[in-house]
C-alpha cells in the first residue's frame, strides 16, 4: 500500500502497512471544530488498535510518522 493524503470528510488517510494478511491504516481527523485539535487513529480494518490526540497537525503528523516507523521497523511493509 502507498502513502496517501487524501482529505475525506476532516479525515486525512496518512499511510497503510501490510503484514501477513493483516493491514493496519493511520489516520488523522481533524476535530478543531469542536475545539478538540486531531486525532492519530490506527485502525484495522474499522476496529481502532491505537489513537493519540493532538494539539495540531503538526503534532499528528509526527505521531503518524513515528506509528509508521515502529510499524515498519517490525516487519509490516507499506
Amino acid at each position: 500500500m502507498g502513502r496517501s493524503t487524501r482529505l475525506i470528510d476532516q479525515h486525512l488517510r496518512q499511510f497503510g502497512t501490510v503484514k501477513d494478511d493483516r493491514v493496519l491504516t493511520c489516520e488523522l481527523r481533524n476535530d478543531n471544530r469542536a475545539g478538540a485539535g486531531f486525532d492519530v487513529q490506527l485502525l484495522e480494518g474499522r476496529e481502532l488498535r491505537a489513537s493519540r490526540r493532538c494539539v495540531d497537525g503538526n503534532g499528528a503528523r509526527f505521531v503518524a510518522e513515528s506509528y509508521r516507523e515502529d510499524l515498519l521497523r517490525t516487519g509490516w511493509s507499506e
